[in-house]
């Protein structure tokens, strides 16, 4: 009987720094540089949307850094204070999976560098609302449980970023 891998069936798609598009199995990608990556999609803009797409210059490491909304461009500028991050890419690839006789695909907001070497890749949104946003929430937890379980995504599930006191908090503004 063949040994299964928990990455079994998990590929990530990403567009090297060249501009060609790459997609690896998981278990692969462990040296892949995805802080030299381009983002795998872009950013809406348009009059009158809800959300602030823009561009943090990322100081740590002397690019820019995109964002879709202000939630995330707070979690940009707190990567930025981290004298524990070197560099940080958004929307950095897709990562896929079957699941329900299809595949599943989610784009994490943010990818980022750590100065010792290793990695986190985040989204700022609470776990559940990300896997609403990935798809069917019963296919896509278990997958997301997974990569909590390896260290391999971190959540924060007790407070929000933008609450009194976080960077760019303002009483009244409800964001």
């Amino acid at each position: 009987m063949a040994k299964v891998s928990p990455c079994d069936g998990f590929e990530i798609t990403y567009v090297d720094e060249a501009g060609l598009e790459r997609c690896e199995v998981l278990s692969r990608c462990r040296d892949v540089a995805f802080e030299q990556a381009r983002p795998v999609r872009g950013f809406a803009s348009f009059r009158g949307q809800s959300h602030f797409p823009g561009l943090w210059w990322f100081s740590s490491a002397g690019d820019h850094v995109g964002f879709e909304s202000w939630l995330e461009r707070d979690v940009v500028m707190l990567l930025d204070a981290d004298p524990t991050v070197a560099a940080v890419v958004s929307q950095p690839f897709w990562l896929s999976w079957p699941g329900g006789g299809r595949r599943i695909r989610h784009a994490p907001d943010f990818f980022a560098r750590l100065r010792d070497g290793g990695a986190v890749f985040a989204s700022p949104l609470a776990l559940m609302d990300g896997a609403r946003a990935a798809g069917d929430p019963i296919a896509v937890l278990p997958a997301l449980f997974g990569l909590l379980w390896r260290r391999r995504l971190l959540a924060d599930l007790t407070t929000s970023l933008l609450e009194p006191g976080s960077l760019v908090w303002s009483p009244g503004s409800g964001r």
